[in-house]
């Protein structure tokens, strides 16, 4: 009712608004001609209804015994007659066995994260119309951002659990069919209402362009075949893995950089001040700047050092994704987990342009491919609490040492022979590594230097398991 009440009171277009629900039953007047005469073919004869108190333009519909078993299939059809362009229902209205193929758009404004419930509400809009080859579905969902949680808050929090189970046409450039909120290309930051604002009017000016929304869709589909389940691994911004190293960059070596060009010059003119008086030749003045020079290298020299190597201290797990998600496959056909021949069993790997990493198994059974998929995936993500924790090392230019932290996956963890298995894998694939038992005070320890030091640990958004058209 707050729904209806809301939008009779700004309905300027003057648009058909109807109610169905188990208790209230309310149709535009100029739809009841039309419900009436619906009414008589189900037999119905003694329809009682009642003007709506604060607005004669509108129907409450008493629903009698009679009436009952066909109220909703009344309301249906002459809202797909287009008697009522507006259909405010409950979420139980939409959920199994409701047809509607005229629906073309369909606002979810309800609190659900189920994967069922959700899918058979989004149904309803998705459906093909006999005679409507054209057609398009929008499906809106409606949530709150709380500007006090860098989340977005629970009901955001929800809305990226619901869109895990939906697949659909990507808004990003190179566009695609895949599951997940990254489609949409929301934008990064969505704390200020004048963010919220511009892209709500960016959501709106595309609902608009229905022919783009099947351009887009058909343009999709000629990129595969069928879904694929991958790993898709993101970086902090989306210039990919060097933004990510420039992170290190713009915040360490960059910042510094300027420090030191401001306090070269401030301690230039106040020594060159100084002095002046006792430089009597340009011999004087160049043994002034020289030991200005000496003094600066020992004042910045140790900190510059330091800072480059933040710049050098993670190796780019795109480098390594093939040969890490090798080395799991190995170990994973080693257990007997996978008992498809290794030589029909490919990893593919690969890495677009904003530097997201993808990585997928190719042949095998579905249940082999979901349980590689799920290792890899407990593999790449920031460390949790695993049993194991394996620690990436490589050198950067023969002097820079590089390492990275993994969790090593449970499937594996349970068994120290499998640890030792596997780590024997990635040396041989991948490089030096360490692997160490987390149960103890020393691994505890670990665990929060790997939560802290670790790449995945930087990432903007977690690790996620994706389906992709391809």
């Amino acid at each position: 009712m707050p729904i209806f009440e809301k939008l009779r009171r700004n309905n300027v277009a003057g648009i058909k608004i109807g109610v169905l629900t188990g208790s209230m039953v309310i149709i535009p007047k100029s739809a009841y001609a039309a419900f009436e005469a619906l009414g008589a073919e189900f037999g119905i004869k003694d329809l009682q209804t009642s003007l709506v108190p604060f607005d004669h333009n509108y129907l409450f519909i008493e629903q009698k015994e009679q009436l009952k078993n066909s109220i909703v299939d009344i309301v249906t059809r002459i809202f797909q007659q287009g008697e009522i362009e507006v259909l405010i229902g409950t979420k139980s209205l939409l959920g199994e066995g409701w047809d509607a193929p005229a629906i073309n758009s369909l606002i979810l404004a309800s609190f659900v994260g189920s994967f069922v419930l959700s899918n058979q509400m989004r149904g309803r809009a998705i459906r093909t119309q006999r005679g409507n080859d054209h057609k398009t579905g929008h499906i809106w969902h409606l949530a709150c951002i709380d500007r006090t949680s860098i989340t977005g808050g629970e009901d955001f929090e929800v809305l990226k659990r619901r869109f895990r189970s939906f697949v659909g046409v990507s808004s990003l450039t190179e566009g695609g069919i895949e599951n997940g909120m990254a489609r949409l290309n929301l934008s990064g930051d969505l704390s200020s209402p004048s963010a919220v604002q511009e892209q709500n009017a960016r959501t709106f000016k595309n609902a608009a362009n229905r022919d783009l929304l099947m351009a887009q869709w058909a343009s999709a589909l000629q990129t595969g075949v069928n879904l694929v389940e991958e790993i898709k691994v993101p970086f902090l911004q989306k210039k990919g893995y060097q933004a990510t190293k420039k992170m290190y960059l713009d915040k360490t070596i960059a910042n510094f950089a300027i420090t030191l060009v401001f306090s070269i010059v401030y301690c230039f003119f106040k020594f060159l001040f100084r002095a002046s008086r006792e430089i009597r030749s340009v011999q004087d003045f160049y043994a002034c700047l020289g030991a200005f020079v000496v003094l600066g290298t020992l004042l910045f020299g140790r900190r510059t050092l330091k800072m480059l190597k933040l710049y050098f201290e993670y190796r780019d797990i795109s480098k390594d994704m093939e040969q890490i998600a090798q080395a799991l496959l190995n170990t994973l056909v080693h257990m007997g987990v996978v008992r498809s021949n290794i030589s029909a069993l490919k990893v593919m790997s690969s890495q677009d342009h904003l530097g997201t990493v993808y990585c997928h198994l190719k042949g095998g059974t579905n249940f082999e491919r979901s349980t590689f998929i799920r290792t890899l995936t407990e593999l790449v993500r920031p460390v949790n609490n695993p049993r194991y924790i394996i620690i990436r090392k490589s050198v950067f230019l023969f002097f820079a040492k590089q390492k990275d932290y993994h969790a090593i996956p449970e499937l594996i963890g349970r068994n120290k022979a499998l640890v030792t298995f596997f780590a024997q894998q990635w040396t041989k694939l991948v490089g030096p590594c360490e692997f160490v038992f987390t149960k103890t005070i020393e691994g505890r320890k670990l665990i929060l230097k790997s939560r802290i030091d670790s790449l995945a640990s930087q990432l903007e958004e977690r690790v996620q398991q994706v389906s992709i058209w391809k």
